[in-house]
């Protein structure tokens, strides 16, 4: 029941989670070294990591698009 409440009631944005018990739909960022492409995330473990020779350098991204230096 509460993931319907929670579907139903918060409007989800890329780049954030939103586990039980969240109020509004950027309370919880996807965190600096990851990105959310997708809506609808419920854990912080559903943010992805960025990929080898890339780097994600803010919290609340949607992609990843920061190429390392080579070396």
């Amino acid at each position: 029941m509460s993931s319907f409440l929670r579907t139903r009631y918060i409007l989800y944005l890329s780049g954030y989670y939103c586990p039980n018990g969240t109020k509004y739909s950027s309370q919880y960022r996807c965190p600096t070294g990851t990105y959310g492409n997708s809506t609808g995330l419920f854990q912080i473990s559903e943010c992805t990591p960025c990929p080898g020779g890339y780097y994600c350098d803010q919290q609340a991204q949607t992609m990843y698009t920061l190429l390392c230096n080579p070396g």
